[in-house]
Order: structure tokens, then sequence, then C-alpha cells
């Protein structure tokens, strides 16, 4: 069995770093205030952008800047990392994919690599800079899919039964609604898969 996950808020925990830099980033670069607004609905994955009221040009210039920076320092969200193993021993395969993108020389891809290696972080394939989240679905058909984006869920759930994608909960969508079972962590959903008898 096969289950794809996203990285960033969804194994990684990148929300308070990103945000932090954003602020940063907001009153250094674009001399600005670095005031937040509250996000709870936020579709994506931009959900920084849209509580500092930032145009896509903003968005662009923060990348353009601390993106490596801002990859290095995200911690291991919860600490449940384990539970990737724990669920390899129930014979799923561990397929990260992530919408990281390259910016030449696969800077992204090494610090991301290095950053799973250091934090030991298990898995069995990596699929980074995903521009298309939907077609990879659709070529690897796995029978299970987490991510904290409900515009993804939403994609994968044109080649996927509703039932078998969980919506990582989130600060930042946490008043979306969704058909989607959410989780907290990878814990919750290796506890639906353990129980549930689901691998045999």
């Amino acid at each position: 069995m096969i289950l794809c996950v996203d990285l960033d808020d969804t194994i990684a925990s990148s929300g308070k770093t990103i945000v932090s830099q954003a602020v940063q980033f907001d009153k250094d670069f674009l001399k600005r205030s670095g005031s937040i607004k509250p996000v709870h609905d936020c579709e994506d994955y931009y959900y920084f952008a849209k509580m500092l009221n930032w145009s896509r040009n903003d968005l662009i210039k923060f990348f353009n800047h601390c993106y490596p920076m801002y990859l290095t320092n995200i911690k291991v969200k919860y600490n449940k990392k384990k539970y990737l193993r724990f669920l390899s021993n129930l014979n799923i395969k561990i397929y990260i994919i992530t919408s990281r993108r390259e910016i030449g020389n696969e800077i992204v891809k090494n610090i991301t690599l290095n950053w799973l290696n250091t934090n030991k972080v298990f898995f069995d394939k990596l699929y980074i800079n995903v521009e298309n989240k939907e077609k990879l679905i659709k070529e690897i058909n796995p029978d299970f899919y987490i991510d904290d984006s409900l515009q993804n869920c939403n994609l994968a759930s044109n080649y996927m039964d509703y039932s078998k994608i969980f919506l990582m909960n989130t600060e930042y969508n946490k008043n979306l609604e969704s058909k989607y079972k959410r989780i907290k962590s990878i814990k919750d959903f290796y506890n639906i898969v353990k129980d549930g008898d689901i691998c045999e």
C-alpha cells in the first residue's frame, strides 16, 4: 500500500517558522509594519502572505530572499516522525510529495534531503518541485493521501475515494468546511489505519 503525504505543515512544522520570517521580511525589506491578521480559512499554503496582505510580487521577493534559510530552520511536526516508520511496519510505502520550488542547482532538494536525514524522517520516495500534485496522484494511484491544503485534497479526490484522503488540521485551515477526515498528526493517521485493520 502507498501513502502520499505532503511535507510542510504535515510532517514539517512550517507555520511558525515561515510566519516569523515573513513578518521580519515585511519589516526589513518591504518597509511595512509586519502586523498580521488571523487567518483560519486558507485553502492553500500561502496563508502567511494572506496574513500580511501581500501581493504576488511580494511573495516572489520573499521566496527569492528567504527560502533556503526558512527551509533549513523548520522543525519536525509534533515530534511524531516515528509513526512514519510504524506505518512502514504495516507494509505502507511512504511517498513524500512537496511543492517546494527548486531555485537552481538542486539547492532546495539538497536542503530538503539533508533536513529529512538530519531529523531521521523515514520515507521511501521523495517527490520535490511538484507543480501539479493532481497529475502525480493520478500516476502513483496511492491508497491514502494526507495534506494540509484543502485545495490539494480536492484535486486528489478526482482520482481517490474521499474517505482515503485526510486533511491535516492547522491553525490556518481550521474554519474550512471539509468532507475529509481531519487529523492532527501522523500519529492520528497511524491509529486510524491500525485500529481499522485496513492493511490486512
